[in-house]
Parts: C-alpha cells; structure tokens; sequence
C-alpha cells in the first residue's frame, strides 16, 4: 500500500514537472517569459505598444503590412527600434533578452493569452497564442497586433513567428 503511495506520488510529480516545462519534441527548448518584471517597464510597453491602436513609438519605418519579430539583446539595440520620447526604461540586457514585434490580424481587437519560445537546434520560433476579446464587437478589418517579452538571456539573432489563434 505505501509503495502504491510512493508511485503515485512520483507520477504526479512527474507530471506537474512536464506540465511545467511545455510538451516539446526531443531536443526542443520551451522558454516562457519572464514573470516579474517591474512596473516601470510594464507601463512603459502598456502605453508605447498599446493592446489596440497604433504605436507611434515602435515599427514607424517598417512595412505595416509584414510581420515583424525582433530580438533586442542592449540598450543601443533598444534606443534604436525607439522613436517615441519617453525615457526607455532599465533592462538588465546581461540577464535579459526582449521580443518585441508586430503581427498583422484578419480583424481588429486581439490579444496575446500566451507567448513562449521554442529553441531547436538553434532555430527559434516565437510561439503566439492568439484569441479575439469578442467576437461580437470585431469586424473585418485589418490590424496591427503588437507583442513584446523579456526572457533569459537568448544566444539566437532571428526568431520566427507563429500564430495559434483561437
């Protein structure tokens, strides 16, 4: 009985620590953003890459029709994607690596319920998982979804997007 007890234990633990970690294939890397970060950074995305608009600060040069994923590894990296006038707040880049980008939507009003990276064999793929906020209150318009996240230091230059949207 206690053995039994033992086993089932182990297979739960088993189970949370797979959960934790993302299903992956061999060989595969699943890394989720950072979760603590501080509000001076929060709010300075909140209000430079809005949930729904237009950024007047990020993307102002590039094709508004494209995808776009970039990998932000210092602060000149960061000063340079910049066009707003606030002050960029402090990222640790020696521990830190920022995503930042934009998708084009097949409607307005969309928001990211998770994001994560995936690394295989130093090919990375930004993983998107995309839902509308209602379907009663989107129409058929195009729209510019923006993303960023801060995960541990990354050692990839390109990351490729893929949208899952709900």
């Amino acid at each position: 009985m206690q053995k039994n007890k033992i086993i089932q234990s182990m297979l739960f633990l088993l189970m949370v620590a797979l959960n934790f970690m993302g299903c992956s294939a061999e060989g595969e890397t699943v890394i989720s953003p950072e979760s603590k970060i501080s509000q001076d950074i929060v709010s300075f995305f909140e209000k430079e890459l809005p949930a729904f608009g237009y950024s007047d600060s990020f993307f102002i040069n590039e094709n508004q029709d494209s995808d776009l994923c970039l990998i932000i590894n210092s602060s000149r990296e960061f000063r340079e994607i910049y066009s707003g006038e606030k002050d960029l707040p402090k990222i640790d880049f020696n521990r830190y690596t920022l995503i930042i980008g934009k998708v084009r939507m097949p409607e307005s009003f969309f928001y990211v319920t998770r994001q994560y990276v995936t690394i295989n064999n130093n090919d990375a793929v930004l993983n998107l998982d995309i839902a509308p906020v209602s379907r009663e209150g989107s129409w058929p318009a195009l729209s510019t979804l923006y993303f960023w996240g801060l995960y541990s230091k990354l050692s990839v230059e390109k990351v490729h997007i893929n949208k899952n949207i709900r």
